[in-house]
């Protein structure tokens, strides 16, 4: 190895510099405080990726024999079952309500079918799933579905994401929403929270928020 101008070394075997792994063949020259500064920017910009958040998606692919109940996005994992509705409504299930909550294979933002929630007697009520073991205490969840509206009573109305927690049996609420109409579908998206002070003993994300009387669809929820 010689020591060049500017602080360059001409290398004929692999150097490891700064964790990474560097090759300069003969008549080529190697700036290592240049490789090392790069490989400093890059361990810089992992580690200030956020790590107390997560998404309702995962790092693991969906298993093939789980496919038709896991719709992949952006080549992951949705924590959701059946997030698209295809061909089943389990594990959806109306929200504690008597409301109609069914399969809708004539509107739908895609595959197959939506969910579409009708006689609603109260503006809670909607599709539900139970989210324990699947989401955690204590973390930050990027949640969104696409919402339509019936129409029947309002053109538009407010469509909210909804996680009930249940804080060793004290029930709180966290949401969001955005206003969504009879045109077309609407994306409902933000981040929510399951804080929880003591233990977390239940835990149901549901679609809500159109008054008593309207109807809604759901689909895509990630």
């Amino acid at each position: 190895m010689v020591a060049s101008a500017a602080g360059r070394r001409r290398l004929v075997v692999l150097r490891l510099v700064a964790g990474t792994l560097a090759l300069a063949l003969p008549g080529d020259s190697l700036d290592l405080d240049a490789a090392a500064a790069a490989a400093a920017a890059r361990s810089a910009r992992a580690a200030a990726a956020p790590s107390g958040g997560r998404s309702l998606q995962d790092d693991d692919p969906c298993p093939p024999l789980r496919r038709k109940w896991c719709r992949r996005t952006d080549g992951l994992a949705n924590l959701v079952d059946n997030p698209g509705f295809e061909d089943a409504l389990s594990p959806w299930y109306a929200n504690y309500g008597a409301e109609n909550v069914q399969l809708d294979s004539d509107e739908k933002r895609s595959g197959s079918s939506s969910v579409y929630s009708s006689d609603r007697s109260s503006a809670w009520n909607g599709p539900q799933q139970d989210m324990m073991g699947k989401m955690e205490p204590n973390r930050t969840y990027a949640i969104s579905a696409w919402a339509k509206l019936a129409g029947l009573i309002a053109p538009s109305d407010d469509v909210l994401l909804t996680i009930r927690i249940g804080d060793d049996g004290a029930y709180k609420w966290r949401n969001f929403g955005n206003v969504v109409d009879s045109s077309g579908w609407t994306q409902v998206a933000g981040e929510l929270t399951v804080d929880v002070a003591g233990t977390l003993t239940s835990l149901e994300l549901y679609a809500e928020g159109p008054r008593a009387g309207e109807a809604f669809w759901v689909d895509d929820v990630v």
